[in-house]
């Protein structure tokens, strides 16, 4: 059990990381994007990845791990 935990862990630390990540892409977009409308859009796929972040950390959580810390 304890092999098969670690395993789901990893998977949900890597979608965790990928969902952080594609969030700070999509910011680094909107935060040069001349055009408000695909400003706009661009912030609310980052608000959108965010949120399934969020619900990584919660599936971390009941499993007893943190998530991992972002690197810059």
């Amino acid at each position: 059990m304890k092999g098969e935990n670690d395993k789901i862990i990893a998977t949900l630390e890597a979608n965790w990381r990928a969902e952080r990540e594609t969030a700070l892409v999509y910011r680094d977009l909107a935060a040069n994007e001349p055009d408000e409308k695909r400003r706009g859009i661009l912030l609310r796929m980052a608000e959108a990845e965010e949120r399934h972040a969020v619900r990584w950390e919660g599936k971390l959580q009941e499993l007893g791990a943190q998530p991992p810390v972002l690197k810059n």
